[in-house]
């Protein structure tokens, strides 16, 4: 299995990330997960769907807002926890969803909502270093 590093800079700031691709029924997908961070941090995935490879990798990801409403309509359909904003801790719609279920719930999950309107959005394109 391959994995890629990942780095995500801007002005204020440098983030580190491991990077998998993987194929679930014909569709490109990447998982992600930060790396080098403190030992209290959570090492949280985060999903992407697979949009165009090329020179520059272009991704959608997974909707947090899409996730939260589907979560609150329908607990059960996917483990997961949920951590409230601290800056915000009355608004429950700034609450983290935080997926913990096995691989094998996630790609069912996957599977089935994939095609769901809003479920992956927000495209970034991902330019490759020249070194």
């Amino acid at each position: 299995e391959k994995s890629y590093r990942l780095a995500y800079t801007n002005e204020d700031e440098k983030l580190s990330y491991e990077a998998r691709l993987f194929t679930l029924d014909g569709q490109r997908f990447m998982d992600i997960v930060s790396v080098g961070e403190s030992a209290s941090t959570i090492p949280a995935h985060h999903l992407f769907k697979v949009m165009e490879v090329g020179t520059n990798l272009q991704v959608a990801f997974l909707n947090p807002d899409w996730t939260r409403r589907r979560l609150r309509q329908n607990p059960a359909s996917l483990s997961h926890m949920v951590v409230a904003n601290p800056d915000h801790p009355d608004n429950r719609d700034t609450d983290e969803y935080i997926l913990t279920a096995d691989t094998k719930a996630l790609q069912a999950f996957i599977r089935q909502h994939r095609n769901d309107s809003d479920f992956f959005s927000g495209t970034v394109k991902l330019e490759r270093l020249q070194r």
